[in-house]
């Protein structure tokens, strides 16, 4: 995850880099070499970040990690936490989960509105973005109770970072070792530590974005996602160099305040007008014009068993 974010590529002549060399990193363990952890350890580091933030200058919070959520965001206690952080001025990436392609499958904390929520693309080794292919693996919304996730989809499958030799993962999967100092693998979680990259990008360019900012910009300048249902691949693919470029565009997502019950029905018809989705929560043009009224948003592609 740290090769993503941030490796300046030294480990394989530049080959593999990752989104934002360069920048500054905090780890904030919260887990054995297992991977495994309890909720309330991982809401402690959620703490320790925004306690450590401006003395560490922590703006970006990764979590590559998640849990089958058991209730509404507005009743999870991992969600209410990383709601806390954005609150307090740090851009939460977070992986949407590996649980696809069913529905109702984005992990908490990815499940919450105000968070950025990584899914995973296929790009076959290339550099197309209209090439790539949902990734089968990548888990999918509707969320409870506001309905809209993930975010925006980027790489997740067999993406090259940084090996850790002697680590767990490297002693149990030899095979995924790429020369002597690269790893290779696939998961969501590879996805949200690109997108953290982005964040920190465009945070570096203009340090004085909010949060609200920062999410705004990344999902006003994604590439055409490779499905086109806001459930699967968001608001598309990412980026970033499209976002660094842009004039800084900002979300408003007012949080909702009615927890619906897991397993109850998720109503779009409410949900909709609070999600990033309606263009009334943007400033900018591309949220505003055409792109919003014409056949994409009023055709067969929203009237069908997806939505219903």
């Amino acid at each position: 995850m740290a090769g993503l974010i941030a490796g300046d590529g030294a480990s394989s002549a530049g080959a593999y880099m990752g989104e934002a060399p360069g920048a500054g990193l905090v780890s904030v363990k919260v887990a054995g070499a297992s991977g495994q952890t309890d909720l309330a350890t991982v809401i402690e580091g959620v703490g320790w970040t925004i306690s450590n933030a401006a003395v560490d200058n922590i703006r970006a919070l990764n979590m590559s990690l998640g849990y089958l959520p058991v209730e509404s965001t507005v009743l999870d206690p991992l969600d209410q936490a990383v709601e806390q952080a954005w609150k307090a001025g740090i851009t939460v990436v977070v992986s949407a989960g590996n649980s696809g392609p069913g529905n109702g499958t984005i992990l908490s904390p990815g499940d919450d509105p105000l968070v950025i929520t990584a899914g995973a693309v296929d790009d076959g080794g290339q550099t197309d973005p209209s090439a790539d292919t949902m990734t089968s693996f990548s888990s999918v919304g509707p969320t409870n109770p506001d309905g809209f996730k993930p975010d925006l989809v980027t790489s997740g499958r067999s993406v090259v970072s940084l090996r850790d030799p002697g680590s767990t993962i490297d002693t149990e999967y030899p095979s995924a070792r790429v020369g002597t100092g690269n790893f290779v693998g696939s998961d969501t979680s590879f996805s949200a530590a690109i997108t953290s990259g982005a964040a920190a990008l465009l945070i570096a360019e203009h340090p004085d974005d909010t949060p609200d900012i920062v999410k705004g910009t990344l999902l006003g300048t994604t590439s055409t996602g490779p499905v086109g249902n806001p459930f699967v691949d968001g608001h598309g693919i990412l980026n970033v160099a499209a976002a660094a470029s842009a004039t800084p565009m900002t979300v408003s997502l007012p949080l909702p305040s009615d927890a619906t019950p897991m397993g109850g029905t998720v109503g779009l018809e409410s949900t909709g007008s609070s999600s990033s989705w309606n263009p009334a929560n943007w400033t900018g043009s591309t949220w505003n014009g055409s792109n919003w009224t014409g056949s994409t948003w009023n055709g067969s592609t929203w009237n069908g068993s997806t939505w219903n």
